[in-house]
């Protein structure tokens, strides 16, 4: 039996749920072909009682301002114990907590830059599209709120970066996000779940598009995309604030939904779109791998950075509808594969065991 021991702080985020919901629901078939998981949420010397240690990077969020040493120091001793790995679970693909890497045997992110060298330069706000609207469009963010240091010193490190599994593995129903408050007080197994209910893609629905996002972010090079398609789609925008219900119950009835980039490439509301069966739309995202990989030409429809293709690629797709239908269906399938489908658990249960005996062994 190998151990795998995971130091993380639990469920709190978004991204915790994705990164603990599918291990919690599969420990049983985990255990079942020799790997036992324990969770821990403290320091203790138990914690290198084991055959690989995951630490989640959101375990140590409130150190990284003030005890940076601590944490290096904790990390020597945990890599002279055992095997060590580190999950990023941060949003963006472009982001790296570089001093990390030498610390530890791999660095898994929910999605990695495809061409691994851009971690090795100046990266504008440390995400690789910041740095695009930078460059591009002069924008420029606050002086206390600017990073643009390169993230990896060496290139040996660059192997280390791989990916885990995205943020999709996670509830994004209507009593998701209530579920996910539940088990936080009450961590019992049965209160997780994947939804079942997809809505089917179709012709008849009322609302052309939904573009209902924020706009506010601290940094102005990740806002600025999505005030951009503000700007573009003014005529468009639903700008008053709904309730849960509602927001869904639009979804459901939107043949499109404009879902942009955020702190990270893929966002939440992907997945909300993929359940009410809307045609996904967003930037491009060839710039980058995850898993699974819900961004195909054949699961959305993908347009420019520069957002020139924007306007008329919305309109085509209205008025030939019936054509895009089927993209619809497919984001939903794929997306229905991975979470709800006779096979997600072995998918999973796969992937999480190709991590675990690649790191030990």
């Amino acid at each position: 039996m190998k151990v795998v021991h995971i130091l993380t702080e639990g469920p709190i985020s978004y991204n915790g749920r994705a990164f603990l919901q599918p291990i919690v629901l599969n420990k049983g078939k985990l255990e079942d072909i020799g790997i036992k998981i324990n969770l821990i949420k403290s320091l203790s010397p138990k914690i290198l009682d084991c055959d690989l240690l995951i630490v989640d990077s959101k375990f140590f969020r409130s150190w990284w301002k003030t005890g940076k040493e601590e944490i290096f120091a904790l990390f020597t001793k945990f890599h002279e114990k055992t095997n060590v790995i580190f999950f990023d679970t941060t949003d963006s693909a472009g982001f790296v907590l570089g001093e990390v890497l030498p610390f530890v045997k791999a660095y898994y992110k929910h999605q990695v830059l495809k061409d691994k060298e851009n971690y090795l330069r100046s990266m504008y706000g440390r995400r690789l599209f910041t740095d695009y609207y930078h460059k591009e469009n002069a924008v420029l963010d606050d002086p206390k709120n600017e990073e643009s240091e390169a993230q990896v010193l060496n290139n040996s490190d660059l192997e280390k970066i791989k990916v885990f599994w995205n943020t999709g593995l996670a509830n994004y129903s209507f009593t998701g996000d209530y579920l996910g408050k539940i088990y936080r007080a009450i961590p019992i197994r049965a209160i997780l779940r994947y939804p079942k209910t997809f809505t089917i893609p179709s012709l008849n629905r009322p609302l052309d598009i939904q573009c209902r996002f924020g706009v506010t972010y601290d940094k102005e090079t990740v806002a600025y995309q999505r005030k951009a398609i503000a700007k573009i789609l003014k005529n468009r925008l639903q700008t008053k604030k709904v309730n849960r219900y509602k927001f869904y119950r639009e979804l459901q009835n939107s043949k499109i939904v404009m879902s942009p980039f955020g702190l990270g490439e893929i966002t939440l509301k992907d997945f909300e779109v993929f359940l009410s069966g809307s045609l996904l739309m967003k930037p491009y995202m060839d710039h980058m791998l995850t898993w699974p990989n819900f961004y195909t030409e054949d699961t959305y429809v993908p347009f420019r950075w520069d957002l020139e293709d924007l306007s008329k690629k919305i309109e085509y797709v209205l008025d030939n509808y019936k054509d895009f239908i089927q993209l619809a269906q497919n984001g939903q399938e794929v997306y229905r594969h991975y979470i709800a489908s006779q096979e997600a658990s072995r998918e999973f249960v796969l992937r999480f065991s190709e991590i675990i005996n690649h790191e030990i062994s």
